[in-house]
C-alpha cells in the first residue's frame, strides 16, 4: 500500500510584525546617525572658519603692535625736534583714522530689531539709563 508522502507545515505568526517594528527602529537610528554626522561636519566647518578668523585677527594685532612700537621709538628719537614730533603726530593721526576705518569696515552690522507679528504689540523702546546724581558740594574750608 502506497502511502502519500508526509508533509508538515509550521507557521509562526507574529514574527512579521516584530521584524517590521525592528526594521522601522533601525531606519530611525540610521537616519538619526546621518543627521548627527551632518551636524558634526557643519560644526567642523564652523570651527575651521573661526580658526581662520582668529589667525587673521592675530596678524592684524601683530601689525598694530609693530606700528605702535615703531611710532613710540620714532618719538623718542625725535624728542628734541618739535617739527619732527609734529610730523609724527600727524602720521599717528592718519594711521589712527585708517585703523578705525578698517575696524569699522570689518565689523558686522548689528542685526535689525525683529518686527512684531501681525496683531502683536510693538516692543517698548529701550529706556535710557538713569542719570548719575550730582556730587554734593563741599564748602571751602578756611
Amino acid at each position: 500500500m502506497d502511502r502519500p508522502p508526509l508533509e508538515i507545515h509550521v507557521h509562526v505568526h507574529g514574527w512579521e510584525a516584530a521584524l517590521r517594528r525592528i526594521e522601522r527602529k533601525l531606519d530611525l537610528v540610521l537616519a538619526a546617525q546621518g543627521v548627527e554626522l551632518s551636524r558634526q561636519e557643519e560644526l567642523l566647518m564652523d570651527l575651521n572658519a573661526l580658526a581662520s578668523e582668529v589667525e587673521q585677527n592675530g596678524a592684524a594685532v601683530d601689525s598694530a603692535v609693530a606700528l605702535l612700537s615703531g611710532l613710540s621709538q620714532m618719538l623718542r628719537d625725535q624728542a628734541g625736534d618739535p617739527a619732527a614730533v609734529q610730523a609724527l603726530a600727524d602720521q599717528i593721526d592718519a594711521n589712527t583714522q585708517r585703523l578705525a576705518a578698517a575696524v569699522t569696515a570689518n565689523t558686522p552690522a548689528a542685526p535689525a530689531p525683529a518686527e512684531p507679528a501681525p496683531g502683536e504689540p510693538a516692543p517698548a523702546p529701550a529706556e535710557a539709563p538713569p542719570a548719575e546724581p550730582a556730587a554734593p558740594e563741599v564748602p571751602p574750608q578756611g
